[in-house]
């Protein structure tokens, strides 16, 4: 059996799904390549996990979220599957984020699809307001779908 270290792909997906950037060829000057936003002479606003304060940490509504109050690049863990397909989340079990127990790598991706990932998500501690909404563990396809909204 091979074992992979997915962070060194981790960070390049990171880079590819920075905030703004395009492959489209007529994209707007102002949207940035990835190497452009490495380049610039400045700090970098990085959002780690997609902001875990104020949304379910790694999930494509916290990713968005962190993309709309203008994070330059998101940062995120990928795991995969024991079907050998590619998750988004932070820990080696589903435990401390999900409504399920277990290790990502025993799980397949349709089971770990079915987890609620927002469900130990509590902006205060005492209330669980993203519970039930249909908020699943993304994979890097749907993650590359966030946008930047206008003005951000």
């Amino acid at each position: 059996m091979t074992i992979l270290d997915f962070k060194p792909l981790a960070l390049l997906l990171a880079a590819a799904l920075c905030a703004g950037c395009s492959s489209d060829d007529s994209a707007e000057p102002s949207q940035p390549s990835p190497q452009d936003l490495f380049e610039q002479q400045r700090t970098l606003n990085i959002a780690h996990r997609g902001g875990k304060k104020n949304a379910p940490e790694e999930t494509l509504p916290a990713f968005q979220l962190a993309l709309d109050e203008g994070a330059d690049a998101l940062e995120f863990d990928l795991h995969a599957t024991s079907d050998g397909r590619l998750v988004v989340l932070h820990d080696d079990t589903v435990d401390r984020t999900t409504d399920g127990t277990g290790a990502v790598k025993e799980m397949t991706f349709e089971q770990l699809r079915k987890l609620d990932a927002a469900y130990r998500f509590s902006p205060d501690g005492q209330t669980f307001p993203e519970r039930g909404k249909g908020i699943t563990i993304p994979h890097p396809r749907r993650s590359s779908a966030l946008t930047r909204t206008p003005g951000s």
